[in-house]
């Protein structure tokens, strides 16, 4: 009945991902885009969707296009070196979430997954300095500190283990 809805269209690609109906659901998704071009809601659910069928490349392609008009670049640079993350692209990866992290030095998983991604190079002190600037950037941060210590788990930093925990207690989180 209201052929030009964009959220209209938006809400029926959201239903046909739901029921694993991709192909549908990307349809509907960009009829809405040819309603509003510069939908970032459209756009990220279109994202979503290429990066739940494993189309990566084409998840990161829609990313990258909402680079020229979005807010918040920093959450696009993430979802794009997260793309490639599992394409096993690390050191690309890496490049992403390192322009998440200089885009707004809180953003706390950044920095973990720049870790990551150093950690699946084998590259055992550049994980240990981007862990270590997260927390220095985010000392208090309960996801920091909890991340962090998973990472340094992985390296078999017991000692660092320990401290991250200490420091949750610290700081009074108990959950």
């Amino acid at each position: 009945e209201h052929p030009y809805s964009e959220m209209g269209w938006f809400h029926l690609g959201l239903a046909y991902v739901a029921i694993e109906l991709y192909e549908k659901g990307l349809q509907a998704f960009d009829y809405a885009l040819a309603i509003n071009e510069k939908s970032s809601l459209v756009h990220l659910a279109k994202a979503n969707a290429y990066t739940m069928m494993e189309k990566y490349s084409e998840a990161i392609s829609v990313l990258v296009e909402m680079l020229s008009f979005s807010e918040g670049k920093e959450v696009l640079f993430a979802m794009i070196g997260s793309n490639y993350f599992k394409m096993k692209n690390y050191e690309i990866a890496a490049i992403y979430f390192k322009k998440a992290a200089y885009a707004d030095p809180s953003f706390v998983d950044s920095w973990v997954q720049i870790a990551n991604c150093y950690l699946e190079l084998d590259d055992r002190n550049s994980a240990l300095e981007y862990l270590d600037r997260g927390l220095e950037k985010n000392p208090k941060s309960q996801d920091m500190l909890i991340e962090a210590a998973k990472s340094y788990m992985k390296l078999g930093e017991e000692d660092l283990v320990v401290e991250m925990f200490e420091n949750l207690l610290k700081y009074g989180y108990d959950d």
